[in-house]
């Protein structure tokens, strides 16, 4: 059964306790052919820097007894996805290096974000040649 083939939109949101973007899917199978209602989708992108991939979770079902699909909230499944994958990225003024001793012509340079930064580091460990 297909949730959703078209791409609808973008929605980014964001209070005290969370912050993301969803996106919504439309034009799947026939949900209620009377009704020419199809199945839709929604993935709800969550910021969560504790969990490096995740995966989608089911929030809610489209689904129900034959002839009970009446509107198009009965014919949307929704799921949330925790990842720090659309946390926001730090920028260079939201990071410090620290630099690690030098072994065998090695220097290990950490980047961590500043105290207090929420933000996401891409690489998180860089290392360069001591040269």
């Amino acid at each position: 059964m297909s949730l959703g083939t078209e791409l609808e939109g973008f929605t980014n949101f964001s209070s005290d306790s969370e912050a993301g973007f969803s996106v919504k899917y439309i034009n799947g199978d026939v949900c209620n052919a009377e009704k020419e209602l199809l199945f839709t989708s929604s993935i709800k992108y969550i910021c969560d820097y504790t969990i490096s991939v995740g995966r989608p979770e089911l929030v809610k079902y489209a689904g129900g007894e034959a002839g009970t699909l009446d509107s198009e909230d009965d014919c949307h499944t929704i799921f949330e996805w925790r990842t720090k994958q659309v946390c926001p990225q730090c920028k260079l003024d939201q990071v410090m290096s620290v630099q690690g001793p030098c072994m065998d012509g090695i220097r290990r340079i950490e980047t961590l974000a500043v105290d207090g930064e929420q933000c996401v580091i891409y690489p998180e460990i860089m290392m360069r040649y001591d040269g």
